[in-house]
Formats: C-alpha cells, sequence, structure tokens
C-alpha cells in the first residue's frame, strides 16, 4: 500500500510541473494579450516600421528604425460617476511626447483609443511572442507593420510632462 500511495504522490508532482511549463499566462485566457504585454515593467521598445502599398502583388518596402519611441502598458485606475474602474492604458513616447490612450489587447488584434468609446487605431497582431510582437495596420491602400521588443528601457520623459499611471 505505501509503493501505491508513492506512485500517486510522483504522478500528481510530475503533472503539476507540466502545468508550470505551459504557464506563461494562461491564467489571463489565450484571447486577452494585454496581460503580456503589461508584465514585468510593460515597456515595448519600437524596434522598426515596414511600409508598403498593398495594391501592388510585389510591393517595394521601406523599413525605418525609430529612435526613442515606446509603449508602455500599464492598468490605470480612473473616476467615472463616482465610481473607481480600472482601465487597460497605453503611453506612447515618439519624439519627446507622451500620448495616454486606453488599450485593448487580444490574441488577434490591439486597438488604441484616445478618448473614443468605440473604434480606435486597430492593429493586427501577426506575431505574439512574449519577448517580441509583429503588428499589422492598414489605411486603404498603405499597410504599416510594427516590431516591438520588449525591454527594461529608461523612458524618454520630460520631467515637465505629467503622464497616466
Amino acid at each position: 500500500m505505501n509503493k501505491l500511495l508513492q506512485k500517486i504522490v510522483l504522478a500528481f508532482l510530475v503533472s503539476a510541473s507540466f502545468i508550470q511549463c505551459q504557464k506563461d499566462e494562461n491564467a489571463l485566457h489565450d484571447y486577452d494579450l494585454f496581460g503580456r504585454l503589461q508584465a514585468g515593467e510593460g515597456i515595448w521598445k519600437i524596434d522598426s516600421y515596414t511600409d508598403y502599398d498593398n495594391s501592388i502583388a510585389s510591393p517595394t518596402k521601406t523599413t525605418t528604425a525609430p529612435e526613442d519611441h515606446y509603449f508602455e502598458f500599464y492598468i490605470r485606475t480612473i473616476e467615472v460617476g463616482g465610481v473607481l474602474i480600472d482601465v487597460a492604458s497605453v503611453n506612447i513616447y515618439q519624439g519627446g511626447s507622451v500620448v495616454v490612450n486606453d488599450c485593448e489587447a487580444e490574441k488577434e488584434r490591439v486597438v488604441f483609443r484616445l478618448n473614443e468609446i468605440f473604434g480606435g487605431t486597430v492593429w493586427t497582431v501577426l506575431e505574439n511572442e512574449p519577448s517580441r510582437q509583429v503588428w499589422s495596420y492598414t489605411q486603404e491602400n498603405n499597410t504599416r507593420e510594427m516590431t516591438l521588443s520588449k525591454c527594461n528601457c529608461e523612458l524618454p520623459v520630460n520631467a515637465s510632462q505629467e503622464i497616466g499611471g
């Protein structure tokens, strides 16, 4: 009987270790990309933009590497009608300025909303890795692909500027 109990305990421990291997952020469900984006410091550097005309079969693609362009994902608390609510948010750092957007991030899309209830800028998720993302935004014939990498960077903040968070 003692050996049977040992085998049961061993099987339980082995199965528990396999569950941890697949963890990533499954506790937040597979559809919730925001948990991955805000993990750690929540800072992502824009490594490159690739722009092209999507109406052409083999378009010429132009790739640029922006300087000091970052996203900082976090949860901010705001008051609405006397009630405190948590809002998924992103600070967009670009060219010495910061813009705060509401953010909705699911498995296949990321939406930035600047003072909007519906709509916003919708990015399609092409690659979704813990430390690297590739998103695409299309408007008419123009497509922009953006490559982001997770970083522990210093954000380019102007000390006189107040940002959400």
